[in-house]
């Protein structure tokens, strides 16, 4: 998993400066801070969000987790 997720942050200035090749001479800029902005925002979904889904429990077999169940990585001592 951490290599994974150490590969996908280093995929990410070769995917903005590949975004920002693909886009016109004035909108370059925009696209690579856009790529760079995701690198922010999904570890702040994951936390909020993501974490519940993935320490689902007993809900539906522990395949689908209530969104809010652990909410914020609230309850990780289970």
């Amino acid at each position: 998993m951490l290599m994974s997720a150490s590969l996908v942050l280093l995929m990410m200035p070769g995917l903005a400066l590949f975004y920002g090749g693909m886009a016109g001479r004035q909108n370059v800029l925009i696209m690579m801070v856009t790529s760079f902005a995701a690198m922010a925002v999904v570890p702040v979904v994951y936390v909020l969000w993501g974490w519940s889904a993935s320490y689902a429990g007993d809900d539906i077999a522990g395949i689908v987790a209530t969104p809010l169940q652990a909410f914020g990585v609230r309850g990780p001592d289970r």
